[in-house]
């Protein structure tokens, strides 16, 4: 077995991670799809990905998602067949090298309850609050009826727009507005990534992305200002999108929602989307 590091995946290696991820999705009645880019990542020399190659053959990758100093979601993936091998060690020995080398210290792995059933011997070497987990959920492409108001607009953001999208997404997501303007230009600039705003009265007040790159429409980061929640606008904004995808691919759209947020699931639900897994963030003992 081979190991190679990667900051940023070929689109030959992302599609081979990508297929090992829906083999194990089938095999372990899981859901989630990991982010294959390094775009938000708040250091961008710093590498993203490990593969593990047999005969050179990706079997097995590890991603490492750190949009803010110290901090780092990894996800790791082993084809069934290969697992029971010292694969998943082996990836996890060369994270402990790129964590001591670029500081990161508060490490998440992001894992499933459906798998955590199947292999109830992780529970003993990690721990995990539930209030942290997160339902994936899922809605066929459809159209919905939607009563236009005159003083709303949703359109695609432009770079102009950033600033805007940025001071309310700040608050929003309790980040710094460097780094809520980072994932804005991101948002804007990747051609696998659409970014929607509602204007009220002429001004952005909501904005959402989807990421396109992987076959499906992944909502996420939706946020309304501060002083404007509570009025519609969210779903005004959701309904709108769903419109615009359903007309430009027709795909499947996903999205993850906090367990607790019960409002959220609420909408979603009437919207059309299905629970499908609860995500769960494990930290090691």
């Amino acid at each position: 077995m081979k190991v190679k590091v990667r900051v940023q995946l070929s689109d030959k290696e992302r599609n081979a991670a990508f297929e090992i991820v829906k083999e194990c999705n089938k095999v372990d009645q899981t859901y989630r799809v990991p982010y294959l880019d390094n775009n938000y990542n708040d250091d961008p020399h710093m590498p993203s990905f490990v593969l593990a190659y047999e005969d050179d053959v990706v079997v097995g990758f590890l991603s490492i998602y750190a949009d803010e100093p110290n901090e780092a979601e990894v996800s790791l993936y082993v084809l069934p067949a290969y697992r029971c091998q010292g694969i998943g060690r082996s990836l996890l020995d060369e994270l402990a090298k790129i964590a001591k080398r670029y500081h990161l210290t508060e490490i998440s792995y992001v894992s499933e309850n459906n798998f955590m059933k199947q292999h109830p011997a992780f529970i003993d070497k990690y721990i995990y609050k539930a209030e942290e987990n997160e339902i994936w959920m899922e809605q066929l492409g459809r159209e919905f009826s939607l009563n236009e108001k005159s003083d709303l607009k949703v359109l695609l953001a432009d770079l102009s727009l950033v600033g805007e999208i940025a001071e309310f997404q700040a608050q929003a997501f309790d980040n710094s507005f460097i780094l809520a303007e980072k994932y804005a230009s991101e948002s804007i600039n990747d051609e696998n990534c659409l970014l929607y705003v509602l204007k009220k009265d002429g001004q952005v007040r909501a904005s959402c992305s989807v990421d396109i790159s992987l076959g499906t429409n992944y909502l996420f980061g939706l946020a309304v200002q501060e002083g404007y929640q509570g009025q519609g606008l969210g779903s005004y904004l959701v309904q709108s999108i769903l419109n615009d995808l359903y007309k430009r691919n027709g795909r499947l759209c996903q999205i993850v929602v906090e367990a607790q947020n019960v409002g959220a699931l609420r909408l979603y639900n009437r919207l059309g989307f299905e629970p499908k897994s609860e995500i769960i963030y494990l930290k090691r003992k």
